[in-house]
């Protein structure tokens, strides 16, 4: 849509109308949540892992809530489930409508044209107005596939990104088997097998919040301690190793109980400790991306995430032929041993080779700039 137009504002007296009054925003942008684009890209590093832990939150209640009211919708009528979600889905679509205003501070600046309005966006537009000249920060550049290959080719976004899907798709190889266990050895219903997601889904909530904590507090300390102040990116990485092992060991610990047909609340304990220490991972690796390559942050997330919904479905499609022809237990300890080689070695690589390969990209980019080359 083409952007609609506003009528001409000054800046403020003194100001330059290009750049905008840098003394200005920093009071309205402080207090104007429409102004930050993006939690990865504004919350400041010393409490970045926090702030995204809480961000996917979000996200992490649906595998809470999903399968408890998917399992009760489920004993009254299938159909229903449907219905729900056509009913909640356009209850959000129309919050996005009339309560989420844009966020682009290439069109929107720092937020001054919903800074005086209601909370309710009324009446609703196709497109936002744009805010004066002055206020605006730069196009950003266009998406490309050339551009996110660079990002993905660079190793530490490649690394982090196979590391991701690995834990991923262990974590939804036990998904797809614990309801089928659940329901045939031990004879739950519907209901109270969405219930039995609730230690999964309460797991990954904990664990990306514990991990953000304690990612943030390590950094905090390492930065007091370093004589310039600073610390390098891959220093999160460190504490990574945790989450692996806490993943590993839930997954070993998930297959042989159920080749055991051990108590139910012990089978319930595993998957806890995977989830847990697959979101300890998750935000951690989030916080490192955004400080790895600060200034392209929303695109290394979301490469990030891009295997893992590949690596989800490939797990979906072995794991009931892997499970019925090596057994629960040796087939979970052959992906907690994955985990571990993979992920693992990946974690210490990183740790060291990183500051070289970041000293390498930065001249290259330099370069690149100089010859008037794509940044």
């Amino acid at each position: 849509m083409a952007p609609v137009p506003t009528p001409p504002a000054q800046p403020p007296s003194g100001k330059d109308p290009e750049k905008g009054p840098a003394d200005a925003k920093a009071p309205y942008s402080a207090f104007s949540p429409w102004r930050r684009r993006f939690i990865l890209t504004t919350t400041e590093p010393n409490g970045r892992a926090f702030a995204m832990s809480i961000f996917l939150a979000g996200p992490q209640c649906g595998p809470v809530l999903g399968p408890v009211l998917g399992g009760a919708l489920a004993e009254a009528d299938w159909r229903w489930i449907f219905g729900f979600l056509a009913i909640s889905g356009f209850v959000l679509w129309l919050l996005i409508l009339f309560a989420l205003p844009e966020t682009l501070r290439a069109r929107v600046g720092g937020g001054r044209l919903y800074q005086e309005r209601n909370p309710f966006l009324w009446p609703p537009t196709l497109s936002s107005p744009l805010a004066p000249s002055w206020d605006r920060d730069p196009k950003p550049p266009v998406p490309t596939l050339k551009g996110y290959w660079r990002l993905f080719t660079y190793p530490p976004i490649g690394i982090v990104t196979v590391n991701t899907a690995i834990l991923y798709s262990t974590y939804f190889a036990i998904t797809v088997q614990l309801p089928t266990e659940l329901a045939v050895q031990y004879q739950w219903s519907s209901a109270a097998v969405g219930a039995g997601f609730l230690a999964v889904g309460i797991a990954m909530i904990v664990g990306s919040l514990c991990g953000g904590r304690f990612s943030d507090w390590r950094r905090a300390r390492a930065v007091k301690e370093a004589p310039d102040g600073k610390v390098d990116p891959e220093f999160r990485l460190v504490d990574q190793i945790w989450g692996v092992l806490v993943c590993a060991a839930g997954c070993v610990m998930y297959g042989w109980l159920i080749d055991v047909t051990a108590h139910p609340a012990a089978v319930l304990v595993a998957p806890f400790f995977t989830g847990f220490g697959m979101n300890w991972v998750f935000v951690t690796t989030t916080a490192f991306l955004t400080e790895c390559v600060a200034q392209q942050a929303a695109g290394a997330f979301a490469l990030g995430n891009m295997l893992r919904n590949p690596g989800a479905a490939v797990a979906a499609v072995l794991i009931p032929t892997l499970v019925s022809k090596m057994g629960s237990g040796w087939c979970f300890t052959g992906l907690a041993a994955l985990d571990l080689v993979v992920v693992g070695s990946a974690v210490i690589v990183l740790r060291f080779k990183c500051r070289g390969w970041r000293a390498a990209r930065a001249a290259k980019m330099k370069a690149a700039k100089a010859a008037g080359g794509p940044k």
